[in-house]
């Protein structure tokens, strides 16, 4: 299993790889090890004005874009509720 809290960061360092690229990665080493890649996100803060009980992956705050395909599921905790979404 592998946690990356917080995704944002990938993106901050300049001298690494770009986000988009860091993500292919990782995606490829969970498909060839058989591994559970877990990242955890800030929601932008406009979801606060959306009038939206729950966050979605359009809310993700992601400085550069990245493929969202990528990933099988999106889990979402807001309050004292979680929603969990099978993407594929």
């Amino acid at each position: 299993m592998v946690v990356v809290d917080c995704l944002q960061l990938l993106d901050q360092k300049r001298d690494c790889p770009g986000l988009a690229n860091q993500i292919a990665v990782l995606s490829n080493h969970a498909r060839s090890t058989g591994a559970t890649i877990i990242l955890i996100s800030q929601i932008d803060r406009r979801f606060d004005e959306a009038g939206r009980s729950m966050p979605g992956l359009k809310d993700v705050r992601l400085p550069n874009p990245i493929d969202m395909s990528v990933f099988e599921r999106a889990s979402f905790l807001h309050q004292d509720e979680i929603s969990v979404e099978m993407l594929h």
